[in-house]
């Protein structure tokens, strides 16, 4: 299960950073002072390796599976 959640999560963050959704961010407008365009990547990046951890840190702490 969490062999599909992390593929999961890879997919999300390829989608999130891939050019059809960065077109849209690729603006002359300032956020925070930074460029929108580069507010999206660092916020991206940051949500996926947060959600990473989560996966990692919730798969230490849940005992496996048993197999019947």
């Amino acid at each position: 299960m969490t062999r599909a959640r992390l593929v999961a999560l890879f997919v999300l963050g390829l989608l999130l950073m891939n050019f059809p959704l960065l077109s849209l961010f690729s603006r002359e407008r300032l956020l925070l002072g930074m460029p929108v365009l580069y507010v999206h990547l660092y916020g991206v990046w940051a949500l996926v390796i947060g959600l990473l951890i989560w996966l990692m840190e919730r798969r230490r702490t849940t005992p496996p599976e048993e197999n019947p």
